[in-house]
This record gives structure tokens, C-alpha cells and sequence, in this order.
């Protein structure tokens, strides 16, 4: 999924550079160390299912000024999957996962935008996108897509501040 990510938003325009030596020891603190990348794009395999790990990850990287936007791909095939073996009574991991990007978006300072993949659930996906864009995190449902619509917003606004 990274490497896909990375690829959409470099073949349309935009650098990608690693984070800040600093920012990957940091994260890499609270992964993980199998099958995880803090480099960027930072790819944190299973990490994600301790509660608070991808706030803390948020958080971090919005302090890293060398990146001016955070994107978040989920994919909720095997999120949703994964969440029925994991859920508490009181909370699925998905609500989890959830609360845990809404209060990194009101920490940092920077863009985050998510990407949701496709899933058989398609009900959970549509309700997922309501609830980010009512937080005012845009939603998208692939790399390229993304990319695409971020980029005309950059471009939108470079020709805003030359006129």
C-alpha cells in the first residue's frame, strides 16, 4: 500500500521525502519492528491495533517540517477483518482506529487526508467516510485519486497567490 501511495503522489508532481531522523526513532519507539517501515512512507503492518499508536504517529509526523501533508491509507479489507478478532464489547477496533485519527486531526497542524480501500462492506465504508468528512478530513478511495485531487488544490493555489 505504501509503495502505491508513494508512487500515485510522485508520478503526479509531488516530493515524497523521508521524515526527519528524529521523527523515525520516534515512531519507531511504538511499532513494531517486523514488517514495518518509519521511513516514509511509514508502513506500520499490524502496529496500528494497540489503541493510540496511529494518534501518536499523527501527532508525530505533524511536527516533522518537511512534510506538509499527512495521508492515512486504511485498508479496511483486513481492518474490518482484523477488528471482529480484536474488538472489545465496547468498542470495535475500527471505533478505535477512528477516535484515535479524530484526535490526532485536532492536534496537528497539517492537512491529513484518508484514503479508505474497497471493502465487502460497503455500508461500514460509506459511514466511515460520513463521519471523516464531518470532521473535515477529505476521503478518497485510492492512491491515484487522491493524488490527483490534492494536487489540483496545490495547483489552485499557487495560481491564487500569483494573481
Amino acid at each position: 500500500m505504501g509503495v502505491e501511495l508513494t508512487d500515485s503522489f510522485s508520478d503526479i508532481g509531488f516530493c515524497v521525502p523521508e521524515v526527519s531522523r528524529d521523527v523515525q526513532e520516534r515512531i519507531s519507539r511504538g511499532v513494531e519492528s517486523v514488517g514495518t517501515s518509519v521511513k516514509n512512507p511509514i508502513d506500520l503492518a499490524m502496529s496500528w491495533v494497540y489503541p493510540g499508536v496511529i494518534k501518536n504517529i499523527i501527532s508525530i509526523i505533524g511536527e516533522d517540517t518537511s512534510i506538509d501533508l499527512v495521508v492515512l491509507h486504511i485498508d479496511l479489507h483486513r481492518e474490518t477483518w482484523m477488528g471482529r478478532y480484536i474488538a472489545s464489547d465496547e468498542h470495535t477496533m475500527m471505533d478505535v482506529l477512528k477516535d484515535d485519527i479524530f484526535d490526532a486531526h485536532e492536534k496537528i497542524r497539517k492537512p491529513l487526508a484518508l484514503i479508505l480501500s474497497p471493502t465487502s462492506e460497503e455500508e461500514l465504508k460509506i459511514n466511515l467516510k460520513k463521519e471523516f468528512l464531518g470532521e473535515n478530513i477529505p476521503v478518497y478511495d485510492d492512491p491515484f485519486s487522491a493524488a490527483k485531487a490534492i494536487k489540483k488544490v496545490v495547483n489552485y493555489r499557487e495560481i491564487s497567490n500569483l494573481l
